[in-house]
């Protein structure tokens, strides 16, 4: 499940309250580390076991959708969101399908397009 920004400020609160990473790891039977990797944005997704043990302890600090199930409630926005442009969107779908050997082209035709102005900043949700 992808952490969203709502999950990871959830799991800062319950840090804040319990007072450390250790802590909330205790009581979620996960090491602190992970905890920590959550917090620093290290890793993007909680696998369905640690979900199940992490979110009684996150439900207090969740907004009301989110389940022991699975993540954010259909069709919530994660604020954190970046939304693309259809140029931005393909450009981005290139670079993962390229090869490590391709990626360097896909780079140069990005470039060019933002110096052609064809290719802007994003905006955030």
């Amino acid at each position: 499940m992808k952490i969203d920004a709502n999950i990871r400020r959830a799991v800062q609160l319950a840090v804040d309250k319990l007072g450390s990473q250790a802590a909330v790891g205790r009581a979620c039977e996960l090491h602190w580390t992970t905890i920590n990797k959550y917090t620093r944005e290290i890793t993007h997704a909680i696998g369905d076991d640690s979900w199940a043990k992490l979110f009684p302890v996150l439900r207090e600090f969740l907004p009301d959708g989110y389940g022991p199930g699975g993540g954010a409630p259909a069709g919530a926005a994660d604020p954190g969101a970046i939304h693309l442009s259809d140029e931005e969107q393909r450009l981005v779908a290139m670079y993962r399908a390229a090869s490590p050997a391709d990626r360097r082209r896909v780079e140069h035709e990005a470039e060019q397009a933002f110096i052609k102005g064809t290719l802007g900043a994003s905006k955030s949700a």
